[in-house]
């Protein structure tokens, strides 16, 4: 981020992309949001309370998704900020953010525990949906009455993380997203779909992607968007909706 200011500070952003290659220079722009996101709605809070070792976890690397290898077990920085995002997310919905070893927040009286899990192959999703609803039982044996929601990140199942969506128009990019998201739910849902625990109400899945707008002329780098598409159900209802 800090190369592609100075370049554009020079007025030589033609020269960075010719340089640089694209999907690096995207990617970068769109990941810098979550940073600036977890910063801008945790910066105020006390230092009591700010998630030190978290925050320490996040800044490990590597940074670029292409980087990761789970054999290598170098995922657990980007795993966190996964954990982090979502916690900034909550709270701009309104919670209160009580816990950050997993989240634990607050809602209407209400206490609930998010486990989150980004999916790095179709072969462990099923071990990744049992550990989530193993660490939630364990959860609930200190506090019976607490509520789970399970987040997936499906980036990389998706193989999005490696690739650049070419749209011709901004309307084009939330219809791709929310195909891959619904095929991957009418795929694995059976692996919650008969959750023995019913305190767990439901299962968030998360996509981010890269896409460019097909224009003449082409952009260089000045704009930068960040749009989400969320599919939310309950596990319990999804038979009959």
């Amino acid at each position: 981020m800090e190369t592609i200011v100075e370049y554009e500070k020079k007025n030589n952003l033609q020269r960075l992309i010719e340089e640089y290659d694209t999907l690096l220079l995207w990617y970068t722009l769109i990941k810098e949001t979550q940073f600036v996101e977890i910063y801008q709605v945790f910066w105020a809070e006390k230092s009591r309370k700010l998630p030190r070792s978290k925050l320490t976890e996040m800044l490990g690397g590597p940074y670029l998704p292409w980087e990761e290898d789970p054999k290598d077990q170098n995922i657990h920085s980007r795993n966190t900020l996964f954990e982090l995002e979502i916690a900034a997310k909550l709270k701009q919905a309104g919670t209160e953010i009580t816990n950050f070893d997993d989240i634990d927040f607050a809602f209407r009286e209400k206490t609930f525990n998010v486990q989150c899990k980004r999916v790095h192959s179709a072969k462990m999703i099923g071990a990744d949906v049992e550990k989530a609803a193993d660490q939630f039982s364990k959860r609930m044996r200190l506090k019976s009455k607490l509520k789970g929601i399970i987040c997936f990140s499906i980036d990389k199942l998706t193989g999005k993380e490696h690739k650049i969506l070419k749209v011709k128009n901004v309307q084009q990019i939330q219809p791709g997203m929310a195909e891959l998201t619904t095929n991957f739910i009418k795929v694995y849902h059976r692996l919650w779909h008969n959750f023995l625990n019913i305190n767990i109400l439901a299962i968030y899945v998360f996509l981010q992607a890269v896409a460019t707008i097909d224009e003449e002329p082409p952009g260089l780098l000045t704009t930068c968007q960040q749009l989400d598409y969320r599919y939310y159900f309950s596990p319990r209802l999804f038979a009959t909706c």
